[in-house]
């Protein structure tokens, strides 16, 4: 969680072996949660997202959806991954949040 003036402007959840241990996985209110799928986020929040992908160690994607008041990203790493490795809900004006690098530009 971030906060910004006694606001939380960032959520972030991770996958992690550590959340194994919990009882209770966090999880958004659609109820997507670390190690959910490509076709659980789009059943949940539908396919009118934003994409992009980037290129370091191996390809991350982020699956961006925006919102009246917030922003939702969920990231997939490695290129053929179908499980959601993170997942960011953050305020309109904390946009972006991270600098991820060169964006991998699609050939046509």
């Amino acid at each position: 969680m971030y906060f910004f003036k006694d606001e939380c402007v960032r959520l972030r959840l991770i996958s992690s072996d550590s959340l194994d241990d919990l009882v209770e996985i966090p999880q958004t209110a659609r109820g997507l949660q670390p190690f959910s799928t490509y076709s659980q986020m789009v059943e949940k929040y539908g396919d009118s997202y934003e994409t992009h992908s980037y290129a370091g160690k191996e390809v991350y994607t982020i699956y961006r959806y925006s919102f009246d008041k917030c922003i939702c990203e969920f990231g997939m790493q490695g290129e053929n991954s179908d499980v959601i490795y993170n997942m960011d809900i953050y305020i309109l004006n904390q946009y972006p949040i991270y600098e991820y690098g060169e964006e991998m530009t699609k050939s046509k």
